[in-house]
């Protein structure tokens, strides 16, 4: 579980012991089971690479899904996931201290 912020300064700031609280992960999971995390995704192309990746560790098994920005049904529930996981982090303290030290 690590943290790395872009200072857009030509530096990186990291924090190598970054975990999510109890009801953060919660959250997140929710989503995935909604989005059916566990069959495989109809990720549409898009015409461009693949903007996001996630990998998901749950009870012993792992799931790695790449997927870009678009209007197909399963890349619109998981790019929803990717932001509210970004959210989740960027409104948190760790990363406002990041924020911080700019």
């Amino acid at each position: 579980m690590k943290l790395v912020k872009d200072l857009n300064n030509g530096q990186m700031q990291a924090v190598s012991d970054f975990q999510l609280n109890r009801e953060e992960n919660q959250q997140i999971y929710k989503k995935l089971v909604l989005a059916s995390y566990l069959t495989e995704p109809s990720f549409a192309a898009c015409g461009t690479q693949p903007k996001y990746e996630l990998k998901v560790r749950i009870n012993g098994g792992e799931r790695q899904f790449q997927w870009s920005e678009c209007d197909s049904a399963d890349n619109k529930k998981f790019t929803e996931i990717a932001k509210l996981m970004i959210g989740i982090v960027e409104s948190g303290p760790i990363y406002k201290a990041m924020e911080g030290a700019q």
